[in-house]
């Protein structure tokens, strides 16, 4: 799907999910939690998956793993959806570039799609 694609609703399950949450960050949050889904949609409906990885804990996603194991996964997810843009994603995670730039290197992450075409353009 291309970026510009509109949104046009929000499945049952992601309205679901919203409504169970408890919003400690009241009206900010729940709009930056829509604003994020929006950005990462790749169909023209808001899905669980979309939104942001805290709201989904509530419902017990995350159990059962360290807080370095989520920020690490949350981290990658979010890069791969914004397809490695840091600004973008760093805007989505809600935080500095630097930060977002200190933890690919904690987590030893590598953009694989880079590898993968470097590769690509040596075998032509």
């Amino acid at each position: 799907m291309n970026s510009y694609q509109r949104i046009t609703r929000i499945s049952a399950e992601a309205q679901e999910v919203l409504t169970n949450y408890d919003w400690p960050g009241n009206v900010r949050e729940l709009q930056n939690a829509i604003e994020r889904a929006v950005l990462i949609s790749r169909s023209t409906q808001v899905e669980p998956g979309d939104l942001p990885l805290n709201i989904n804990h509530e419902n017990g996603a995350a159990r059962g793993r360290s807080l370095a194991e989520i920020e690490r996964q949350h981290i990658k997810r979010t890069l791969e959806e914004t397809g490695w843009n840091v600004y973008r994603a760093a805007r989505l995670l809600q935080i500095d570039r630097v930060t977002l730039y200190n933890r690919i290197k904690k987590y030893g992450f590598k953009r694989e799609t880079a590898i993968d075409h470097r590769a690509a353009l040596k075998a032509s």
